[in-house]
């Protein structure tokens, strides 16, 4: 399982966990800790990209399952993210305000 959201990072999760997560009522216990496998941030953190962390509002995963587009609505930003390489680029930049 990946989430991605307003703090501009992807993170893998272990969807065993999750299947098998229970929490336990007799105790009064609802929190189950589910432990992430990875997390990297979009854009990376670099000299290279001067923008804030995405707002990621969509991801669609390409045929290859390696490359990656990934809506940013901070920065109005399409990414192409590489699985392979890591590598973030920038695919199309727009205004990221509302049309009215």
């Amino acid at each position: 399982v990946i989430s991605g959201g307003d703090d501009g990072h992807l993170r893998w999760w272990p969807i065993e966990e999750i299947d098998t997560a229970e929490a336990d009522y007799d105790n009064g216990i609802l929190e189950f800790g589910i432990r992430m496998r990875k997390e990297m941030r979009i854009p990376p953190s670099s000299s290279e990209h001067n923008v804030h962390p995405a707002h990621i509002q969509h991801v669609v995963v390409g045929q290859d399952e390696a490359t990656w587009l990934i809506q940013d609505s901070r920065n109005g930003m399409i990414w192409i993210f590489d699985m392979s390489s890591g590598t973030c680029t920038n695919a199309l930049s727009c205004h990221s305000q509302q049309v009215t």
